[in-house]
């Protein structure tokens, strides 16, 4: 109980007013990590959840770009090394959570806004466990934040972090998607949907954790990384008066075939 009051306590002091410090308390930020056997990077999106949960619901469509080879700096020369190429195990993911407060099971106290991992069911993730996972997460988080540029408290920028295996800060640790137990990750080149998950019942520890998908009616938003660039996009929802157009024009297709067949 003791370990856990002093990291809920380590989150707390992240609630700094820049994103430099990756913000995991209240409307976390979203944090891009690519990461290898041997190193990891991190790096601030600028986004937070609920922006993103919002600007994914929007009937206008949304998209969003993060381009290291122009905003990376040192750490992701670091993390791409001399040759530039990304190694055969590279992996990616995007993260954030507010774990405030520690381990709650209420729904909607922590909330996870991240890529999944091929097959991910939310139906496979209990309240208890998941809960645990977050504030490990979390932590993750907090470790990073102690790195690199993210301990410059600085509005204009948006922090970045290069970390050894081995090391804290390094993302993920040996058990990050394992026994933190929600799989995340993705190879470089692949893409993802972006999920918010929370705890689904507060009395009820064993039961499957609330998982939806971000997207309008339109479809779900699809987030990828080819090694250089982060994308995510959400179709637009087509207007009304787009829809007559085009069920006008099938129409015409369909009454001038007819006719030219019965003319044959």
């Amino acid at each position: 109980m003791k370990l856990k009051m002093i990291a809920a306590a380590a989150l707390a002091a992240l609630s700094l007013p820049s994103f430099a410090a990756i913000q995991t308390i209240d409307d976390a930020e979203l944090v891009l990590v690519v990461w290898d056997g041997t190193a990891s990077y991190a790096k601030d999106t600028g986004l937070t959840i609920d922006q993103l949960v919002a600007s994914s619901s929007s009937t206008s469509g949304y998209n969003f770009t993060l381009d290291l080879s122009t905003s990376g700096g040192t750490a992701w020369t670091q993390f791409v090394g001399a040759d530039g190429v990304l190694a055969a195990d590279t992996r990616w993911a995007l993260v954030a959570t507010d774990v405030n407060p520690a381990n709650s099971l209420l729904p909607g106290d922590l909330r996870l806004l991240s890529t999944l991992s091929p097959g991910t069911s939310f139906a496979n993730y209990a309240n208890l466990d998941w809960s645990v996972s977050m504030q490990q997460v979390g932590e993750k988080l907090l470790s990073i934040a102690q790195t690199g540029n993210h301990t410059t408290n600085n509005f204009a920028i948006n922090g970045e972090s290069y970390n050894l295996l081995g090391t804290l800060g390094y993302f993920p640790p040996s058990d990050a998607l394992g026994s933190l137990n929600f799989n995340m990750s993705n190879g470089v080149g692949a893409t993802s949907s972006l999920a918010l998950t929370t705890s689904s019942d507060e009395f009820d520890g064993f039961a499957a954790i609330s998982g939806t998908r971000l997207g309008n009616t339109q479809g779900f938003g699809v987030a990828g990384f080819n090694g250089s660039t982060l994308a995510y996009t959400v179709a637009a929802v087509p207007e009304a008066g787009s829809f007559a157009m085009l069920l006008a024009g099938l129409s015409a297709i369909g009454f001038v075939g007819s006719r030219r067949r019965r003319q044959g």
